[in-house]
């Protein structure tokens, strides 16, 4: 959970003192007592805001929420017995006074330690009441008592005004008595740390939206029948982003009547290009079968019910294959999916400003049951009895009662709408249908919009990204030989340091090489019609015909015509960073956040990224903003600049040849710090500052070639190979992959760029976005 930074190396003894040393002298100045207690070595964090151009806040007026990461310590003192033992360290962390303590995990048998875990106290006025944050350092122990080894007290801000972060810090540790506590090395022991001040933790809930939209699924027409024997027991399965809602399911029959609808907040020009996805079910004991699947276009809605129109339609419903990719093909004008009969809604509309103006007198109207007009706490309480809601009264109020009067008067009501926790409730259904029909039915649960994050499973062939454009979950099988080399990472029958071992590297190795060396031969041009055919690719935008290419790795690696299929968004605005690949996206505003959901390597820090010999100053990146853009066999394997710039570094550093597949990623194996790789640091200048693309090989991508640019004619010549002082412009092409699936890493300096909500939202759902090279990711502070 939590972090991305430098560790302690051999090549960095020197540096590592000096920072010893500045600690030693500015902060001891920085000392203070805790009552009870002996004065243990204190720090203070609070002076590294940012300049942030944004309103100031009291933060004593709003739901404060501290983020506190524990990424890893180093030098610590060994306490098993044994000479090769070492130790089981763990952290304990208290904020402020509460009793509460958080922990960390244990990790066994290591001085050094990674344990990049994240803790979060929220709660308001959280910010004035705590001092400072206390770290005590442990040695597990199965048969005793747990051994101490050292502790730091760090101060905190008391009054943050604006959302920031500090920088990742090393911090001495010391004993009981305050002295430093020292390694068997001989080298002080630190713990590395971080903060994060969230003034107003409600604003990370807005979601703005200009409509609210009610889809009823009526009935179906003609619907195919997989029964051998009687009829299906079909129900509807719908999507819209990553909000899924099911009908019930109806027994026995092809002419299905379900008359079911779902409320869905709606932005009529975020949401524009979205596609709504409807698939009818069998339900069955086993695993249910589909009998259909068809879109409806959000852009059609949004034309078709202007002025409160209703907008009835039949859906056809067609077999769709789950192996393909659904972000790359437009199925309803595809004749070769046969159809299995229609789908008939109806779709009404309800403006941002005719639900403010009305829902709350609606609310009123159902609720109020002393007429005074608002909404109160024994109202709320009997409202939720009534719906069947199974939420608690008290945090609804701490969170919606702005003015804690335990009263909801309209403003708060309003507010309420907007927040993206309700959007997707089941309590917003129920109001929204007391509100555009006036009851429910007697059926408190038929309108259920719930909202869902997938999981990936080691186990399935079959992952699940969102499209940016079309808003579709959207499927993405597995290659077989990614599946292999996962079967042979992940076995249970083998041991884990087995598996991460010279045999494994070999093996993946010797695959990766000859699949490389076969599509590196002039026969291998046979494959590639049918590669095109079968992930249904656009060859009008190659510089060439496919016939023209001599090898499958040079169609592989193809030429785009970018300027016509990919334009550069936002072409005269250099502040704007861009998609360096059509790829899967994830991003975090720091990198300490990607490891507490997605990356499970262990050892995966900064420095092992970088490698022990690296000229990059990992310092000026820790904690910085961090983005995972992952190609599947399918892409464009061309990869842009996301900034503009001067090169100032290229490494090159050889090493494992993984897969990058995200099943690998959730999993205990170091796979970015492991792998092939290469650096290039790019020095942005202005309120920008760095950027470091990593370029990471995998499994069957065991080359790479970095370039500047295109050439004058890239229907003739290879794009520009790159040199250190080299400039380059943000969207011109960076490099090429050979075969297989690959990965780039963005890393930027902290607090520099915000990367746009969408992404974010599906991050946090732990859903990769489906993005195109050159569409804006983000965009620098």
């Amino acid at each position: 959970m939590g972090s991305l930074c430098c560790v302690e190396g051999q090549s960095n003894d020197n540096s590592e003192a000096q920072e010893e040393a500045k600690y030693n002298t500015t902060a001891g100045s920085k000392q203070h007592t805790r009552t009870g207690s002996k004065s243990p070595y204190g720090v203070d964090m609070t002076d590294n805001k940012d300049d942030y151009a944004e309103q100031k806040l009291n933060p004593d007026e709003y739901v404060n929420r501290m983020t506190v990461y524990v990424v890893q310590a180093r030098n610590l003192p060994k306490y098993d017995v044994g000479p090769n033992a070492k130790s089981d360290p763990y952290v304990k962390v208290r904020i402020g006074k509460s009793k509460n303590e958080f922990r960390t995990g244990t990790i066994r048998r290591e001085l050094n330690p990674v344990w990049n875990d994240s803790f979060v106290e929220e709660r308001q006025g959280l910010f004035s009441e705590v001092d400072d944050v206390t770290f005590e350092v442990f040695d597990h122990d199965k048969l005793s008592k747990d051994d101490f080894m050292g502790q730091c007290i760090v101060k905190t801000d008391k009054s943050p005004s604006v959302h920031y972060s500090t920088a990742v810090q090393w911090v001495p540790l010391v004993d009981k008595k305050n002295e430093p506590v020292k390694g068997q090395n001989g080298k002080p022991a630190a713990i590395q740390i971080k903060f994060k001040y969230t003034v107003n933790a409600e604003d990370m809930n807005i979601r703005y939206y200009t409509h609210v939209m009610e889809f009823t699924v009526k009935r179906g027409k003609n619907i195919r029948n997989k029964e051998w024997i009687g009829k299906s027991d079909p129900y509807v399965k719908m999507e819209w982003g990553a909000q899924s809602y099911e009908t019930r399911y109806l027994n026995n029959t092809t002419e299905p009547v379900w008359n079911e609808s779902a409320f869905i907040f709606v932005h009529e020009k975020y949401h524009s290009k979205y596609q709504l996805k409807l698939c009818v079910m069998d339900k069955d004991i086993n695993a249910d079968d589909q009998l259909g699947t068809g879109y409806v276009a959000a852009s059609e809605v949004f034309d078709k019910c202007k002025d409160n129109q209703t907008f009835s339609l039949d859906v056809n419903l067609r077999a769709i294959p789950v192996s393909l990719d659904r972000g790359l093909l437009d199925f309803q004008k595809n004749e070769q999916f046969k159809a299995w009969g229609d789908l008939e809604v109806e779709v009404k509309l309800k403006t941002k400003d005719d639900v403010d103006k009305e829902f709350y007198e609606a609310l009123v109207k159902t609720f109020d049951k002393n007429n005074d007009g608002v909404i109160d706490k024994n109202e709320v309480t009997e409202m939720f009895a009534e719906l069947k809601i199974p939420k608690n009264v008290d945090e609804f109020f701490s969170k919606f009662d702005e003015n804690n009067d335990m009263k909801l008067d309209e403003n708060e009501v309003i507010s309420m709408l907007q927040d993206s926790d309700f959007q997707g409730s089941e309590l917003a259904t129920q109001l929204m249908a007391i509100y555009l029909r006036g009851d429910l039915g007697g059926d408190y649960g038929k309108h259920l919009m719930a909202g869902f994050s997938h999981k990936h499973s080691s186990t399935s062939k079959v992952i699940k990204i969102k499209d940016r454009e079309t808003g579709l979950l959207v499927q993405e099988f597995v290659p077989s030989y990614v599946w292999y080399s996962l079967k042979l990472i992940y076995d249970v029958k083998l041991n884990r340091a087995m598996i991460q071992s010279k045999v494994a590297h070999k093996i993946l190795y010797q695959m990766s090489k000859k699949r490389g060396t076969s599509m590196d031969a002039p026969k291998s041009s046979s494959e590639i019609a049918g590669f095109i055919k079968q992930h249904n690719l656009d060859t009008r935008s190659l510089y060439k015909k496919p016939e023209q290419f001599k090898t499958f790795n040079d169609f592989f690696a193809r030429g785009m015509k970018v300027e016509e299929y990919r334009p550069l968004a936002y072409p005269d605005d250099e502040a704007v960073v861009v998609s360096p690949a059509d790829c899967r996206m994830m991003c975090w505003e720091s990198i300490l956040d990607s490891t507490k959901f997605w990356i499970k390597g262990s050892k995966f820090t900064l420095e092992n990224l970088c490698g022990p010999n690296t000229k990059v100053d990992v310092k000026k990146y820790n904690g910085g903003s961090f983005v995972i853009a992952r190609l599947a066999p399918q892409d464009y394997h061309r990869w842009h600049y996301p900034i503009g710039g001067k090169v100032i570094n290229v490494e090159k550093i050889d090493g494992a040849l993984y897969t990058v597949n995200p099943i690998a990623i959730n999993k205990p194996v170091d796979v970015y710090t492991q792998n092939k790789r290469a650096i290039v640091e790019i020095e942005c200048g202005g309120k920008t500052g760095n950027c470091i693309m990593f370029v990471i090989a995998a499994t069957m991508v065991g080359s790479y070639r970095l370039h500047r640019s295109d050439a004058e004619d890239p229907t003739k010549n290879d794009p520009i190979p790159l040199q250190v002082g080299d400039t380059i412009k943000r969207g011109d092409v960076a490099g090429e992959f050979r075969f297989g699936g690959s990965t780039i890493l963005l890393l930027f300096e902290p607090n520099k760029v915000k990367f746009d909500d969408d992404i974010i939202r599906n991050v946090e759902q732990q859903i990769e976005t489906l993005m195109q090279v050159r569409d804006r990711i983000g965009r620098v502070q």
